[in-house]
């Protein structure tokens, strides 16, 4: 049982380490914004990504 569940974990992290992911993950633990700000943030972030 604990194997699965530190497979899970696992699972998650992977999940989480693509760069998009973690700037989604920063942006909600700012706090309370309206969605057309995230949503012009990732905009953003997703030009940069692909320059």
């Amino acid at each position: 049982m604990q194997l699965a569940l530190q497979q899970y974990k696992v699972n998650i992290i992977k999940i989480m380490a693509h760069p998009l992911q973690l700037q989604i993950l920063e942006l909600l633990c700012e706090g309370p914004k309206g969605i057309n700000e995230h949503q012009s943030r990732l905009r953003h972030a997703l030009f940069i990504q692909c320059m």
